[in-house]
């Protein structure tokens, strides 16, 4: 199977489900991302305007990233030391 409605439909045969948001993502790159071989997209297509690489726009407009998570670890671990043989 090949394109997005092949995908949509792998994915509901193999009973794994989609959710609203997957499905919208998945939407939003058939549309905007994947591109003919004359360099068109399904969007400037339909609307007959040319828009930005979808890329390059989340590039430019994602905030900054939030930090990872504090291990739940104790920042000091207690080292293992082996006990020197007495001479």
């Amino acid at each position: 199977m090949e394109g997005r409605n092949g995908y949509l439909s792998q994915i509901h045969h193999n009973r794994r489900g989609l959710s609203s948001t997957r499905l919208k993502v998945a939407t939003v790159i058939h549309n905007f991302a994947l591109k003919r071989n004359d360099g068109t997209t399904a969007a400037s297509r339909l609307f007959g305007q040319h828009f930005p690489d979808l890329f390059e726009y989340l590039v430019e407009n994602i905030g900054e990233l939030p930090q990872p998570r504090k291990s739940r670890k104790s920042s000091n671990p207690k080292t293992f030391t082996l006990p020197t043989v007495p001479s």
